[in-house]
């Protein structure tokens, strides 16, 4: 048996911005951002925006692919805490 090695395509991302963010108004928010079109992202959260991003919270069920050629994504999320600040942040960011 021969085995074929496909390789893995992975975009990394030369965007990374909040673009904007609703209030609906029903406990929930809606956050915007812009991305690079199939490059993969989470949101991670903190109540102090000070430290850095790699000692933020990653938010369960917000890894995806932007599949918008725009590049915009989108997250709708319960905001229970008083004070909460989100970032995206790039799987494979580019270097």
């Amino acid at each position: 048996m021969r085995l074929r090695f496909t390789p893995t395509v992975v975009t990394c991302s030369r965007t990374n911005a909040i673009a904007g963010i609703a209030d609906n108004h029903d406990g929930t928010i809606t956050l915007t951002f812009i991305g690079t079109p199939q490059a993969q992202y989470y949101v991670v959260a903190s109540p102090d925006m000070t430290p850095p991003t790699s000692s933020w919270v990653p938010l369960a069920g917000s890894t995806n692919t932007v599949t918008n050629v725009s590049g915009q994504w989108q997250l709708t999320l319960t905001n229970t805490a008083s004070q909460q600040y989100y970032r995206s942040t790039a799987v494979v960011p580019c270097l």
